[in-house]
């Protein structure tokens, strides 16, 4: 293995199809790569073989049809896509087979399933997780940390799950919130350093400026881990949260890098003709 900016290469480049417009987010599915490719509002699927395919490409206004995907997730067998033009989440069986479309009134930036409930980010004045029961009707809303900026909370954040509890993450806040299924907010806790004030401000001169940004956040065995986008710098690093402590541990500095939901990671790299991808291992 080679330790490049403190993360372990774990294999030499992967060479996606020429087909492929964006890399926008990569999950696993059971033992397949999934690529979420919204240039061309479509799913490709990498198997352990090695052959990257077309999975899913359905543009339109229809029943399972997409106009703009934001995030997919890939909970109990079935992919859950959200349309944020669309304004629904079209449902897929894993070997991407058009299950259903749940029509939601907002525009669902990121999606989770925590037992039988749906949970998803929209924006509003205040960034707002909805809560939809198993018979996918609404059930509840409840506000984010985030104040009454409705260009803030148009970025939205990222939902993740740990002991129960559902776990809410703005990308231009620098805290995490803990979450009971109801809503109730249980905890939350500050990056090292950081204060209330948002990350990023807003004049009419300047226009949007950010000092950092959170990109992505996983879980990887006991921590979470957080990756920031010093905006300054132009540079990467992650922190890392230990549950069993509810302490900051870990800084490092990384190169570019997507995490894929499963603890690892990988670095997308733009040749003349197509995308590459260079998997580390996270620490």
């Amino acid at each position: 293995m080679v330790l490049a900016f403190g993360l372990c290469l774990l294999a030499s480049e992967i060479l996606l199809p020429a087909d492929v417009g964006t890399v926008d987010q990569l999950i696993w599915a059971e033992k397949d790569l999934i690529i979420l490719d919204n240039a061309n509002v479509s799913l490709w699927s990498r198997d352990q073989a090695g052959k990257t395919t077309l999975a899913y490409h359905r543009e339109g206004s229809g029943p399972g049809e997409l106009k703009r995907l934001s995030r997919i997730g890939f909970f109990d067998g079935q992919f859950y896509l959200c349309d944020l033009v669309g304004r629904k989440i079209v449902v897929l069986s894993r070997d991407f087979s058009h299950v259903r479309d749940i029509m939601v009134p907002v525009l669902p930036r990121d999606v989770f399933k925590l037992e039988k409930d749906l949970f998803f980010v929209y924006p509003d004045k205040k960034t707002m997780v909805h809560r939809m029961d198993e018979e996918y009707e609404a059930t509840l809303s409840f506000g984010s940390m985030i104040g009454q900026e409705q260009l803030f909370g148009f970025e939205a954040g990222r939902l993740l799950t740990h002991d129960g509890k559902l776990i809410f993450i703005h990308h231009f806040m620098p805290g995490i919130e803990f979450y009971e299924p109801d809503g109730t907010l249980s905890k939350r806790v500050n990056l090292p350093g950081e204060s209330e004030k948002p990350l990023v401000s807003w004049t009419p001169t300047e226009q949007f400026k950010f000092t950092k940004r959170i990109k992505d956040v996983t879980i990887k065995d006991s921590k979470l881990l957080i990756l920031m986008h010093l905006g300054a710098e132009d540079a990467y690093e992650i922190y890392a949260y230990q549950f069993n402590t509810g302490k900051f541990t870990d800084r490092v500095r990384v190169p570019s890098i997507k995490f894929d939901g499963s603890g690892g990671s990988f670095e997308v790299l733009e040749t003349e003709t197509s995308y590459a991808l260079k998997a580390y291992q996270l620490p």
